[in-house]
């Protein structure tokens, strides 16, 4: 059989022809053969889910053809081994902060209150709403209507005297420290060089916790008062709880008003 090189070159061109069109053509039919099988909207979720692992398990079988060196592999198997560590580290710290706020749970729950301990709980629940009507009253008559809803504000913000209260000392115990602690500030405050340069609108004093609100008549006035006060508390074996009290300063019209906490330790002013 004669058989020309042009021939053969035609019939290798064609062959190749053939073989790159086939995946085409077969993809497009297979496009049409999905179309025609599309499931219904009833459908369920999965053959959704089956048809993603199946294109999950296309991609892996994809990328397990290609075959890296063994530098490769070895990087890869480190790089495994260090995210798997991470992983665990991060399960072990989401496990022990789940703990810790299950146990905090379980103890907050156990704890409760005695008929007693609720009682004047709820005492001083209702001294406390009284007492925020008599502050907005003492400061309505004593501040200048520019200032009071902003110091109103900021003294109420953060502060466990006027929104979480707590018993710490019986009803009676209390009302009698908090006569001769209230007398005391007052008396030390008028007494200091400085008293007559500060107005005093109020001292209040409940659980271990004092309340001064007033102005300056000249500027720095009782910022020097107050300095000597915790000073001679500290001295006197009168401790106070330092930083922890709240401590407002607000000047207008060259006049400072403050509203000023005090908090003792359990042992009370004698």
């Amino acid at each position: 059989m004669n058989i020309k090189l042009r021939d053969v070159v035609i019939f290798i061109i064609a062959l190749l022809i053939g073989y790159i069109s086939y995946p085409t053509t077969h993809q497009v039919e297979n496009t049409q053969n999905l179309m025609l099988a599309t499931p219904s909207p009833t459908a369920t979720q999965a053959n959704t889910d089956a048809a993603n692992n199946t294109l999950l398990c296309q991609s892996d079988v994809g990328q397990s053809r290609l075959k890296p060196s063994e530098q490769e592999t070895n990087s890869i198997s480190e790089l495994r081994t260090t995210i798997e560590k991470i992983e665990r580290d991060k399960c072990a710290q989401d496990i022990l902060v789940a703990t810790r706020k299950s146990i905090d749970s379980s103890v907050a729950n156990e704890i409760e209150l005695t008929p007693e301990q609720h009682r004047l709980q709820q005492e001083l629940n209702n001294w406390v709403t009284k007492h925020q009507q008599n502050l907005r009253e003492n400061l309505t008559n004593n501040l200048p209507a520019v200032m009071l809803e902003p110091m109103l504000e900021q003294i109420i913000k953060d502060n466990p005297f006027l929104n979480e209260p707590t018993v710490k000392q019986d009803t009676i115990t209390d009302e009698q420290w908090a006569y001769v602690a209230e007398q005391q500030l007052r008396d030390f405050i008028q007494q200091h060089p400085l008293g007559y340069n500060v107005e005093l609108f109020n001292v209040v004093c409940k659980q271990l916790t004092c309340e001064i609100t007033g102005k300056e008549l000249q500027f720095g006035s009782w910022q020097q008062v107050f300095i000597a006060l915790s000073t001679h508390l500290i001295q006197s074996g009168r401790q106070r709880v330092s930083d922890n009290g709240k401590i407002l300063y607000y000047q207008h019209e060259g006049l400072v008003y403050f509203y000023t906490q005090i908090i003792f330790l359990e042992h009370p002013i004698q």
